[in-house]
């Protein structure tokens, strides 16, 4: 979540970053939204952060989509919820 949450970061603007984040039906869901999506300055990164964080996430069974109606850019990350009882 590291990488999508400071992307965020870096590409907010006034009104700053919301996260939510929820668990329902053993699935955990984290919300990022952006009021403004601007581009990080150039030379900050190589541009592969999203690329591995989004592969990570889906070897565990998860999704990430990315949605920018409204005047405004969403990252949701699902999860299945981790089985810690060996189930």
């Amino acid at each position: 979540f590291y990488n999508f949450l400071h992307n965020a970061l870096q590409s907010a603007q006034k009104g700053g970053v919301t996260v939510d984040v929820a668990v329902r039906d053993a699935v955990v869901t984290v919300s990022i939204q952006n009021p403004v999506l601007k581009k990080a300055p150039h030379g900050n990164g190589f541009g592969i952060g999203f690329h591995i964080a989004r592969t990570i996430i889906e070897a565990h069974y998860g999704q990430v989509t990315l949605d920018n109606r409204r005047e405004e850019f969403r990252t949701l990350i699902t999860l299945p919820q981790a089985d810690y009882h060996g189930g």
